[in-house]
């Protein structure tokens, strides 16, 4: 590599998935041969008779490889781990990391410059550490190493971890928050989508951040070039890095890191624990911060007279460098085939000759001055959210930021979530998820195919519709394809781009056309936005706001997509190709296959599902004798990218409701998510082209109507209207407006709905009457008392649900049963229902017990803290007593929501609190509630 007694090398570490199983590998060189693929004790003798266990087949391989920093032309592997999920452990990657940087220390004298790697919860302590947000451990590399002092940035805790007196950066993949967003939405999805495949390659994550896949005419166009903006933002200071200066670079990181925490901020304010609902999920959210936060870093720490190619100090290289690896094998790749692929790439690079790129460098940015435009971007972030917001001010937002960071935010941010636990890994339905799709999709279709599902295969002439639609929807709007590719939208040389300071308007021209947040701000004539008259207040206004922003923001997304490569420049001006007939027989093998995996799954949780829906039906949809229903049961959710024969956009309505405490709503169904045949949870689910069997879909997500117009049948949504995400089959997911009891109209700033008399009348008698629960139904479970104990809410061990246990004891509430909670201090009992005593510890809860005698929970289901938090407030001022009896005690009630707020568990924070919490309120019970006393 040419890099001996330098810095100027990564050590870049990834797993990759490989077919499991013992192989017998010959040595060239030894002329010996071993067996590999197993990860338990080595074999000492043949006497000694081994058994050769499935158990202990590697299913992961951890590849550690170095590579020059100016280049991705040639990576070289120094060690392979073989080991199994549950192996996957975040200290022992921690420590295995330092080990590898302490041998390149002692070879080369100094250690890389920049160790990049995938955002893994594995990696998150690693990530953490080398950030400056954790301390280091004092073992091999890491007992050297320091943490400099503060940049002193507002909401900015985040440093280079420094080894003596050497700068340690480290990068993130930013295909982890592309794939995991922009799922949403009446638009063209990738390819591989309506292939059945799951979407892996950057090109395919590319494509969701595309200004050219978004519909120009639909109502969810602004937000979604605003999200394509913010990610743009994100992946801007790595991908185009090679044409913007450093303070175009700087700009970019420190805003969309504010706007990260400001979108955060709102989505923790509005919904608590289940922020994630309305936000990035929380390793995407880690991921982005990380992406912001390292460039910044980068900025402030890199050693003059190395080389700046931030674009060439990713993980991408070493996933690339995978896909050669296992280039040339048939099937699944298993561990022998890699490593004789790695043999033979090391043999290919030697005999390469290598060109060293010409170099490019920046000049460190000065604290003082790092800190101006960190207060410069902190008021852009600001002042951009609340144009881009309902009824917020700049200077508002601001202020409430800080106020979320000192209490909650930087824990949530910079937390140590979950990074001394055994984290597995969060996609493990498949073994072979790095494998081609189609080579597993190819196989199962061969095997006995039912009835059902071989009326796919019916002809080519009755599939010719199909295709014929599925054409229509991949083509790229009129506008888009009349367009041709300006010379304003071509890559500026990147000799042309070298990375110098540049100061106020003095830009040099290769990135004059690169605008910053602020220059679009004022391109938009909103850089006095302080939403003080009444002209800018309202849904509608914010909707205007957005299109007058999403002009030139696109601008900006053509730039970054262009510079990083992965899309032609037809795509990024919204042309595609045709599907070719091999393209259309994948889509119906993989319908077929749906089908089969429908009639094979376990079908107990549908079968509940499906007699709560009918209950639902039962209770209100009954005909009116013309045969007319307003409401039906769910038989298939249609995401919104369908089209009909017409070329309409197809959008399914849904009668939906946020929790089992919440009225029913109406909701506009903007993407549908496939589940995994093994999957138990959501974490195996992928983004459906197609519409899918209600049996098969794993979650759902819905945008809510609100009523609209002088006429009660019309609801209309926009942009700005609240999202919900719902599992599949759950009792949140209710019912379906017939296709022909409503007609929508969609426009650019909303969209319109507009009911059918039956179906008004059904959904309003649903709303009138009593949604039933999916709880299990006991005959002696009827004049149960649910009983709590301090115990119940513990939740110090692993597999203890505390969520459900609260939901259940705040139902419980609605039906007038005693509930006692019984504090551990002094045997105080406060009670919440009747001011009466108990002593029992235990109760049966719906016919189960809730706790054995060692506290464990035995009530199993997923949380629900909305419903909880929502109606916990009202009970609280309503029934705790202050003072003499029939007062109310609004203060001691607004004191319990806040603490509840803090001590409630979740992944950022210590269970253990919640007894400690418990142990508080019996500490203020005698000076709040003086009616409550302990017993004799």
């Amino acid at each position: 590599m040419r890099t001996e007694s330098s810095r100027a090398y990564c050590l870049v570490f990834d797993d990759t998935v490989l077919a499991p199983g013992y192989h017998l590998h010959h040595h060239a060189a030894t002329g010996e041969g071993s067996i590999v693929g197993g990860i338990a004790e080595p074999f000492l003798s043949p006497n000694d008779k081994p058994v050769l266990r499935k158990d202990d087949m590697a299913k992961l391989h951890l590849f550690w490889c170095l590579k020059r920093i100016d280049s991705n032309s040639s990576l070289w592997s120094v060690r392979a781990t073989p080991r199994t999920h549950l192996q996957v452990n975040a200290r022992a990657m921690l420590r295995d990391l330092g080990g590898l940087l302490q041998l390149c220390v002692q070879k080369n004298g100094t250690p890389p410059a920049v160790v990049p790697c995938d955002s893994h919860p594995t990696h998150q302590m690693s990530i953490r550490c080398m950030l400056c947000a954790s301390p280091s451990p004092a073992e091999t590399f890491w007992r050297d190493c320091r943490q400099p002092q503060s940049l002193k940035l507002k909401f900015f805790p985040f440093n280079a971890l420094h080894w003596k007196t050497h700068p340690l950066f480290c990068t993130v993949d930013g295909a982890w928050s592309c794939t995991a967003s922009m799922l949403e939405g009446p638009r063209p999805v990738p390819l591989a989508a309506y292939l059945g495949k799951d979407m892996q390659s950057d090109a395919e994550a590319a494509w969701m951040l595309n200004g050219g896949s978004r519909a120009e005419t639909s109502w969810l166009s602004y937000g979604t070039t605003m999200m394509q903006f913010l990610m743009s933002m994100v992946l801007a200071p790595w991908h185009a890095a090679s044409a913007m200066s450093r303070d175009q670079i700087l700009q970019c990181a420190l805003t969309s890191y504010y706007l990260l925490l400001l979108l955060c901020h709102r989505a923790f304010t509005e919904n608590g624990v289940h922020w994630e609902r309305t936000c990035f999920a929380r390793q995407t959210l880690h991921t982005m911060v990380q992406l912001s936060a390292n460039a910044v870093v980068r900025l402030v720490h890199w050693p003059d007279g190395l080389p700046y190619f931030p674009e060439k100090t990713d993980e991408h290289a070493i996933e690339g460098w995978f896909g050669s690896m296992k280039n040339g094998h048939r099937g699944n790749c298993n561990i022998k085939d890699g490593i004789l692929g790695v043999d033979r790439l090391h043999l290919q690079q030697y005999k390469r000759k290598r060109t060293d790129p010409e170099p490019r460098f920046v000049q460190r940015i000065s604290l003082h001055d790092l800190q101006q435009v960190s207060e410069q971007c902190l008021a852009t972030a600001s002042r951009f959210y609340a144009a881009a917001s309902v009824d917020t001010e700049a200077q508002a937002a601001t202020a409430a930021l800080e106020t979320w960071w000192c209490a909650e935010g930087q824990e949530l941010v910079c937390g140590e979530a979950s990074s001394n636990l055994l984290v597995e890994d969060p996609d493990t339905e498949s073994d072979n998820e790095e494998q081609p799709a189609v080579q597993n999709e190819a196989a199962e279709p061969s095997e006995s195919v039912d009835a059902d599902a071989s009326e796919v295969f019916l002809s080519l002439e009755f599939q010719k519709q199909v295709k014929q639609d599925m054409q229509n929807l991949m083509q790229p709007p009129k506008d888009s394809c009349a367009e041709s590719l300006s010379a304003e939208t071509l890559l500026v040389p990147a000799e042309s781009a070298a990375l110098v300071p540049v100061d106020g308007d003095n830009i040099a021209e290769p990135f004059a056309k690169c605008r910053m947040p602020a220059d679009i701000l004022k391109d938009s004539g909103l850089a006095q936005f302080d939403n003080a008259s009444a002209d800018e207040q309202g849904e509608m206004a914010a909707v205007k706001r957005l299109a007058r922003l999403a002009q030139h923001c696109r601008e900006f997304i053509d730039f970054v997509r262009l510079k990083e490569g992965f899309l032609s420049k037809a795509q990024v001006k919204g042309a595609h190709r045709e599907l070719n007939q091999q393209q259309l027989l994948e889509h119906w093998l993989a319908e077929a296959r749906q089908l089969m995996e429908t009639n094979s799954q376990r079908s107990s949780r549908f079968a509940a599902w499906a007699t709560f829906s009918q209950r639902c039906t039962d209770m209100a949809c009954a005909s009116d004798g013309q045969g007319s229903i307003g409401l039906s049961s769910i038989k298939q959710f249609r995401p919104p990218n369908l089209r009909s024969a017409d070329g309409c956009q197809q959008y399914q309505l849904l009668a939906v409701r946020e929790h089992s405490l919440a009225p029913p709503v109406l909701g506009i169904v903007t993407a549908v998510f496939r589940g995994g045949k093994k999957k138990g949870t959501t974490a195996g689910s992928r983004l459906a082209a197609e519409a899918l069997d209600a049996a098969v879909a794993r979650k759902v997500h819905v945008a809510c109507l609100q009523p609209a117009g002088d006429g009660k049948q019309t609801f209309s949504c926009s942009v700005m209207s609240p999202a919900l995400n719902i599992l599949a089959q759950s009792d949140s997911m209710l019912l379906e407006v017939p296709p022909a009891e409503y007609v929508v109209e969609d426009t650019a700033n909303k969209l319109t709905v507009r009911l059918s008399k039956h179906a008004l009348n059904a959904f309003l008698q649903l709303r009138k009457g009593e949604v039933p629960n999916m709880l299990p139904e006991n005959k002696d479970s009827k004049d149960a008392k649910p009983f709590f104990t301090a115990e119940s809410f513990q939740g110090s061990a692993r597999h203890r649900n505390i969520g459900k246990a609260l939901q259940v004891w705040m139902e419980s509430l609605g039906t007038e049963i005693q509930i006692s909670v019984i504090l551990p201090v002094r045997a105080t009992v406060l009670s919440l229902a009747r001011g009466s005593y108990q002593t029992r510890m235990y109760e049966r809860v719906w016919g189960v017990r809730l706790v054995d005698e060692t506290g464990r929970l035995q009530v199993k289901g997923r949380p629900d803290w909305r419903a909880f938090v929502e109606r916990a407030p009202g009970f609280l001022v309503g029934r705790w007593t202050a003072g003499k009896k029939g007062s109310k005690g609004p203060g001691f009630g607004g004191w319990f929501m806040e603490q509840l707020r803090f001590y409630m568990p979740t992944k950022a924070s210590d269970k253990s609190r919640l007894l400690h919490w418990f142990s508080e309120i019996n500490r203020c019970a005698a000076k709040e509630l003086p009616a409550v006393v302990a017993p004799g």
